[in-house]
């Protein structure tokens, strides 16, 4: 009977211990199927764990059982056992006997926790072969890659060189494109430039032809230069700026200057000669060196027309001037206001003062320049009767 109750107290621990290991199994077998292969692997150690730890449970009851039996054969010569014990002791032999009959169903689900826990071994050993197989797999992609990397390498190092090729051609037909650019620039400059001495021959025979109608000395020169409004219409003041830069080019002149006229006069130049650092009195004709011929031309370039025509007023400051062989008075129209003389009229009282002037200057000469409308009666009289008072000669523009 004694033995009977120890074998049941074992059977009973241990049937506890393996419905609690498979309803730990059962529970971790319920979402094998939600588990990667980490997992998978992580839950089987687990298993084996839980096995191992139900070994060592049994064991311990075991040895609890025995040490029971021990008890229980001490207490059956002891007369003075406690009633108590005994039904306590048949309480526990009553559990033992139901869950004795509670055995063949846990052994049944033990054996469906083994099988899943087989079936999940075998899912990883799959897993682990679709690992392998997607490794082999991604192994020949990557090899695939490093081979597609270096043929784009080739590719765009092809690329590059054909590039730097086009790049070199285009460059050259740039260059040459550059060269045929100025090649044409140059001999459209060349043409202008022919074309300009054309012109300048043609001015220079001009020029030379009108030079020749100057008679006497003019290396003493004063250029008397009109300016007023009316100098303003039809290119009058170009056209005189242009003649005076060439005949100063072209006449033998050593020193020279300009009285430019409108409703004032103003004295050209009006600095120190820069090339020599040679400075000059009111009275005294400045050298004519190229600085000063420079200066000239672009001092008178500087004024604009305006004013009345006050040719007297003029020509008595050119008339100041030391040693002047000839003066120049370049005109479009006769004076329209008296000078510094007495009221009268304008063109008479010029006619006048350059008669008195050259009564006292007996070597020099007063030469006039028509420019414009020239040839009208009055102008023509005025400029043709200043040039017979000044012994010089009227050329018209």
């Amino acid at each position: 009977m004694v033995d009977l109750l120890i074998v049941l107290c074992c059977v009973g621990a241990a049937l506890a211990f393996i419905s609690v290991g498979n309803a730990n199994r059962a529970t971790a077998e319920k979402s094998r199927g939600d588990l990667t292969i980490g997992t998978l692997q992580e839950r089987v150690a687990e298993l084996e764990r839980q096995s191992g730890d139900l070994r060592i449970r049994l064991d311990a009851e075991q040895e609890s059982a025995r040490a029971f039996h021990a008890v229980f054969e001490r207490s059956l010569g002891d007369s003075t056992i406690d009633p108590g014990a005994i039904d306590e002791m048949l309480k526990n032999y009553r559990r033992f006997e139901e869950a004795s009959q509670r055995v063949p169903e846990l052994e049944a689900a033990a054996r469906q926790s083994e099988d899943r826990a087989r079936a999940a071994v075998d899912d990883v050993n799959k897993l682990a072969a679709e690992i392998a197989t997607a490794s082999r797999r991604a192994d020949a992609l990557d090899e695939e890659l490093r081979a597609a990397r270096l043929a784009a390498k080739s590719a765009g190092d092809t690329a590059e060189a054909r590039a730097k090729d086009a790049l070199e051609s285009a460059a050259r037909e740039a260059s040459a494109a550059q060269r045929a650019k100025e090649a044409d620039s140059a001999a459209r400059e060349a043409q202008a430039v022919v074309s300009g001495m054309k012109d300048e021959l043609r001015n220079t025979g001009e020029i030379r032809r009108e030079l020749l109608g100057i008679p006497g000395r003019v290396t003493n020169t004063v250029f008397v230069i009109d300016r007023s409004s009316s100098m303003d219409r039809g290119g009058r003041w170009e056209d005189a700026k242009r003649t005076i830069a060439a005949w100063i080019k072209y006449l033998p002149v050593a020193k020279a200057s300009m009285v430019v006229f409108g409703s004032d006069v103003k004295v050209l130049p009006t600095a120190s000669d820069s090339a020599t650092g040679r400075a000059w009195d009111s009275t005294e004709l400045p050298e004519l060196t190229p600085q000063m011929r420079e200066n000239l031309v672009g001092e008178m370039s500087s004024l604009a027309p305006a004013g009345q025509t006050r040719t007297a007023t003029a020509l008595r400051r050119a008339m100041e001037f030391a040693e002047v062989d000839c003066i120049i008075v370049f005109t479009d129209g006769t004076p329209d206001a008296s000078g510094d003389g007495p009221a009268g009229d304008p063109r008479q009282e010029v006619i006048n003062l350059v008669a008195t002037w050259r009564a006292s200057h007996p070597n020099a000469r007063v030469h006039t320049v028509g420019i414009g409308d020239y040839f009208t009666a009055p102008m023509r009289d005025f400029l043709l009767g200043v040039a017979r008072a000044g012994n010089g000669a009227f050329i018209g523009r």
